[in-house]
């Protein structure tokens, strides 16, 4: 089962009503006749009434993941069964609506292989794969292990443990583990409720039944509490990732219990000291620098070294790596002199400005100032010269940008009058960026 990552709530009667009719589509009359749309792949059908080209997309991730979680736990594979998946968008989302109730975004059936995806989607396609993460790993979790199927701590700290891997550009899973918000909803709990209630708390998930994980009082707090004990054991064990989940699955519960000072231990580690870590393997440090920029006060000395890296020329950093730089430098950080601060500004500015940045990078930048904004003055002279760019998208993102970093002076946000308007009428805008700039520099 898989909840709204930022919320980590569940609508259990929602859920049961949507198991049961799970069971019955399946039972009575098949899925193809309460859906438009199936899609046959190597390892499963999908059923869905989105257009078929959109379903697809759809198919050809959870392929992926099929793929991928096949290399991650090679034994698995003779176990994993295949699966039926219906995928429903959320109605509310469909319409660019999303309300922060408590809602359900996916459950996986065992005993029918049966998996409902129904991500919300405020972020896209990345709902989408985070979802399908969570879901995939229950089926192959208890394909190739049916005890865990009762043990929802285990099965539920796997999956929230996986839903935040990605594809990087070569199309291979990276899987850091690390869920930064269920870690700080963790924190939150430990230091709400103290360590005597915290550990209560965990300790009695360890051999908790379906109502008492899904159904409890603090059924909003059970996946925080599962994702950091499972965390800590899978940093206890050696070898792969599937040599360790094993070994997971074969502790006993004294076992399990045994670890929960460690876990309160990892808790008082702050996220900056665990970003930090991970940021040393090249594979995760772009992630790592995006987490950071989502803290709301990131440690500079802690992200520093990382920083760096990602924008050291002879990697030749791309969009991805300044738009990083950019949300990460423009948001609340701590631990950095503001000397060092303005030299960070300065840098990306430089490149925002400069011709010979590649037109990507340049646009990344400044669509990276228009959604974090700046106290900085260093982009405001690049920013205003990105209007008069030959790129229609360039102009773009440059003047969305300056209209969240003025705050002041009215201007033009439309995209399509900086894209397609005529030089001429354009000009009369950037005259008066100038003229504002010169009155206030």
């Amino acid at each position: 089962m898989r909840q709204h990552a930022l919320s980590q709530g569940v609508r259990v009667t929602q859920g049961v009503r949507l198991l049961g009719l799970g069971g019955l589509v399946l039972l009575l009359s098949g899925c193809g006749l309460f859906y438009n749309h199936t899609l046959s792949y190597e390892d499963f059908s999908l059923y869905g009434n989105q257009p078929k080209t959109t379903l697809r997309r759809t198919g050809d991730t959870i392929q992926d993941v099929f793929d991928a979680y096949r290399l991650l736990f090679p034994n698995f594979e003779e176990k994993v069964h295949g699966a039926r998946i219906l995928y429903e968008e959320d109605s509310l989302s469909q319409e660019n609506i999303f309300t922060g109730d408590l809602r359900q975004e996916g459950f996986y059936l065992p005993v029918l292989d049966l998996i409902h995806l129904s991500p919300r989607r405020p972020r896209g396609d990345a709902d989408d794969l985070s979802v399908i993460l969570h879901e995939m790993a229950h089926h192959f979790l208890i394909s190739a292990h049916s005890k865990t199927s009762s043990q929802y701590w285990l099965n539920e700290g796997l999956a929230c443990c996986l839903e935040v891997s990605f594809f990087d550009e070569e199309g291979t899973l990276c899987t850091p583990l690390f869920h930064q918000s269920l870690f700080s909803q963790a924190r939150r709990i430990l230091r709400r409720d103290g360590e005597e209630k915290f550990r209560s708390e965990l300790s009695a998930l360890i051999g908790a039944s379906w109502f008492h994980f899904h159904r409890s009082d603090g059924r909003n707090h059970n996946y925080a509490y599962s994702w950091s004990l499972y965390w800590h054991l899978l940093n206890q064990q050696e070898g792969s990732l599937e040599e360790r989940v094993h070994a997971i699955i074969e502790m006993s519960p004294p076992e399990v219990l045994a670890s929960i000072d460690g876990v309160i231990s990892d808790l008082r580690t702050s996220a900056d000291d665990h970003l930090a870590a991970l940021s040393k393997d090249p594979d995760l440090r772009g992630w790592c620098l995006e987490r950071w920029a989502e803290l709301p006060a990131a440690n500079g000395r802690r992200f520093r070294a990382a920083l760096l890296e990602e924008l050291d020329p002879e990697r030749d950093p791309g969009p991805k790596s300044w738009a990083r730089a950019t949300l990460l430098i423009n948001g609340r950080i701590r631990g950095i002199s503001r000397q060092e601060r303005n030299l960070l500004h300065r840098r990306v500015a430089k490149t925002l400005g400069s011709p010979d940045t590649d037109l990507n990078i340049r646009i990344a930048i400044a669509a990276a100032l228009a959604d974090e904004g700046s106290l900085s003055w260093a982009y405001i002279v690049p920013l205003i010269n990105g209007l008069e760019e030959a790129s229609g998208e360039l102009r773009a993102a440059s003047a969305r940008a300056l209209a969240r970093l003025s705050k002041q002076k009215p201007t033009v946000v439309n995209p399509g009058f900086w894209r397609n308007a005529p030089p001429e009428i354009r000009a009369v805008e950037v005259a008066e960026w100038r003229n504002w700039y010169e009155l206030r520099h």
